[in-house]
């Protein structure tokens, strides 16, 4: 090999490794982002984050689409799950009354938030959205559409349901 092509891979290498860092510290910088957000929705609805919840499933009820039913259907079937807290976003009340039991609205892990805190803090859009926590941090974050809903859904919580 001649000393110019060792040179070209040695950068090669060098730039492939700056590309890594900079991209995981992108994720990494959103995902604190992200969970500063979460606990400041919270707070903002007098609750704290619990050391128990693992997984923030945010709803736009306002949306539409596969999605959101197959997420409307789960929180119906699941509400008492453990660790998981769901965040149901909508500007009109009576889309919590058609889609929900007062059982499921009367949850503790279930958060109405009417004021649509979960949109002004780009924690959601117009899909439903699940953050997954590992020892404090946001570990994944999975967006939900019409394709991929069922074995998401599938995938999270597979072993929380029996």
């Amino acid at each position: 090999m001649k000393i110019r092509d060792r040179i070209f891979y040695y950068y090669l290498q060098v730039a492939f490794i700056v590309f890594v860092l900079v991209l995981t510290s992108c994720t990494k910088e959103k995902n604190i982002v992200a969970k500063q957000r979460i606990f400041d929705l919270l707070k903002s609805y007098d609750l704290e984050h619990s050391t128990n919840t693992l997984i923030y499933y945010f709803i736009p009820l306002d949306g539409c689409g596969e999605c959101i039913k197959t997420s409307i259907e789960f929180v119906n079937k699941n509400f008492n799950l453990n660790n998981v807290d769901f965040i149901l976003i909508s500007q009109l009340k009576k889309s919590y009354n058609m889609n929900f039991s007062k059982d499921v609205l009367k949850r503790e892990n279930v958060i109405i938030d009417e004021k649509q805190l979960s949109k002004i803090y780009e924690l959601v859009s117009n899909k439903p959205i699940i953050y997954v926590f590992n020892n404090g941090k946001i570990e994944f974050i999975f967006e939900l559409d019409d394709q991929n809903s069922q074995k998401i859904l599938g995938a999270i919580f597979s072993e929380f349901i029996e």
